[in-house]
């Protein structure tokens, strides 16, 4: 799956980086609705229902 997500490429070249991570992450970790709300997603115009776009946030810390 990796390798397959690597060799993606778009229409103006743009090229992308997949790795494999080794931690763990606790099962059961709920989000809360404002969390989500903050999380900014812009739906793609082709199924937007399932595709989004995920844009960079500052560090809330």
């Amino acid at each position: 799956m990796i390798e397959l997500i690597s060799a993606t490429s778009t229409t103006t070249g743009q090229t992308i980086k997949a790795d494999y991570d080794l931690n763990w992450y606790p099962k059961g970790v709920k989000v809360t609705n404002s969390e989500l709300a903050a999380v900014r997603l812009a739906p793609h115009e082709f199924q937007g229902v399932w595709n989004d776009t995920v844009s960079a946030q500052s560090d809330p810390a």
